[in-house]
């Protein structure tokens, strides 16, 4: 049984960035985390993190992160991202069947197994080891929801590739009204994401 476990991300933008931009972005900077699997049609993007499994090398199996990016068309544009994470059950399947045994062979062979059954009983020695790895994966599963925040929010922002490390707010600070006009008229080689800070600071000054 799939127990769902997703996380919804939503946003506005400007109807001036194409379709095909926004997603084309979306695969450069999810590539840049590591996932490697995409399947795009007009306004829809799947993404995911297919990887071998380590007891089946031959077999691919679904990773733990699964991205469905939708931009709907009203009268504003928006942007739905869904991270899909429900793949976690199969790390903890993984700690479950490997890991546990494993520590409980380390216990028993460094002599801590026999103190931990004394203090605790063997019900609870093995409860206390589910229970850490559970809390492992809660911590890793709020770490993935904030990792794909951020990649969520950089791409609507920036767009692709390096953008986001130049303080466009100064350099556009910078610009003289002429110069923030041309780049809103697209007489640059300034990108439509650019063209967004230029248009910021021409309201600014206004």
């Amino acid at each position: 049984m799939k127990i769902p476990l997703k996380k919804t991300f939503t946003k506005e933008i400007d109807n001036k960035i194409s379709d095909e931009e926004i997603l084309n972005s979306f695969i450069i900077n999810l590539k840049i985390k590591s996932l490697n699997t995409f399947n795009k049609r007009d306004n829809k993007l799947s993404a995911s993190n297919n990887m071998k499994s380590f007891w089946d090398f031959n077999k691919p199996w679904e990773g733990e992160e699964n991205v469905t990016i939708k931009i709907i068309k009203n009268e504003i544009k928006k942007v739905i991202y869904v991270i899909d994470f429900s793949g976690i059950y199969k790390e903890f399947t993984k700690y479950g069947i490997v890991v546990l045994p494993f520590i409980l062979v380390v216990f028993y062979l460094t002599g801590k197994f026999d103190s931990l059954i004394e203090n605790f009983g063997l019900f609870f020695t093995i409860l206390y080891i589910l229970f850490s790895i559970i809390v492992i994966l809660v911590i890793k599963a709020f770490l993935l929801i904030l990792r794909h925040r951020n990649i969520f929010r950089n791409t609507l922002k920036y767009g692709a590739g390096n953008i986001k490390y130049y303080n466009w707010d100064k350099i556009m600070k910078n610009k003289s009204d002429k110069e923030l006009q041309e780049i809103i008229n697209g007489h640059s080689n300034y990108s439509d994401r650019v063209i967004i800070f230029a248009k910021s600071e021409l309201n600014k000054r206004k």
